[in-house]
């Protein structure tokens, strides 16, 4: 050998990202590095409305389950200027929830 050390040193992967922890428990839905087209019309809409219109829909799905719909029928029914006042058929539900 010419009598030259070569010393190799090991690089470590990317740093991996951590999320603040004011955020936890939120829902991302697309980071700032890479944006979509939103400058046509078309783009807006596949990206910005159906985006929105998505999260709006799965958060009134997981507010609005079955049992919280009996309890506000049930509540309804409760209200004496309600057409369904003491209706034994929307009440039913809410004492079994």
């Amino acid at each position: 050998m010419s009598g030259i050390e070569a010393n190799f040193v090991s690089v470590s992967s990317a740093r991996k990202g951590k999320l603040p922890s004011k955020f936890v428990g939120s829902c991302v839905l697309e980071t700032v590095g890479d944006r979509p087209d939103v400058t046509s019309k078309e783009g807006f809409k596949v990206n910005v409305c159906y985006a929105v219109l998505e999260s709006l829909l799965s958060e009134i799905e997981r507010r609005f389950t079955e049992s919280h719909c009996n309890v506000l029928i049930g509540i309804h029914a409760l209200n004496p200027t309600s057409d369904k006042f003491v209706d034994f058929t929307a009440l039913k539900p809410f004492a079994n929830a």
